[in-house]
């Protein structure tokens, strides 16, 4: 199969591959989506060309999106780009509510402030340095399994204080 026989296969899913780049971190801008998608085709395409009997397939599409995404996370320090625990209030992230954006990041500060130390400093690595799990267990030599279970419990509770808060309003 050729290269671009290759990609235009990865292509049947462009919309797949989209939503799973605005969902790996909370993008909340679909063009900026849509580049981090644009941006693993051309390295998925150059990589076939420099190995022309590799075959690629939907692992490697995700795992490149998702260090493309991550990438690009560590060149911004914007942390509502990247606002981990907004996409459950999908009309707060679209285009135009940066007010709001601001006000839900602000909430969602002060109560990972209010959480035990444990879970706040773990959760401020996983929100604010963009890091994966298996990153911050490596860097702190705390197990992934806890460092998970910290996060997990975080924004369930996140969550559950942001729809009480937004939704009974």
């Amino acid at each position: 199969m050729s290269p671009n026989d290759q990609v235009s296969a990865l292509y049947k899913n462009h919309q797949k591959w989209i939503n799973f780049a605005q969902a790996f971190l909370s993008v909340a801008n679909m063009m900026h989506a849509e580049d981090i998608v644009q941006e693993a085709y051309l390295r998925i395409l150059k990589d076939l060309h420099k190995n022309p009997n590799k075959v690629i397939g939907k692992a490697y599409m995700y795992h490149t999106i998702k260090s493309i995404s991550i990438d690009d996370g560590r060149k911004k320090t914007d942390p509502l780009k990247y606002s981990r625990g907004l996409e459950y209030f999908p009309e707060i992230t679209s285009e135009g509510n940066n007010k709001k954006k601001e006000d839900i990041s602000e909430k969602i500060t002060a109560f990972v402030n209010t959480t035990y130390w444990f879970d706040k400093e773990i959760f401020q690595l996983y929100r604010y340095e963009i890091r994966s799990i298996r990153q911050i267990s490596k860097a702190t030599k705390i197990g992934h399994k806890q460092i998970f279970n910290s996060i997990k419990r975080t924004k369930q509770k996140i969550n559950s204080a942001l729809k009480k808060y937004y939704y009974e309003k």
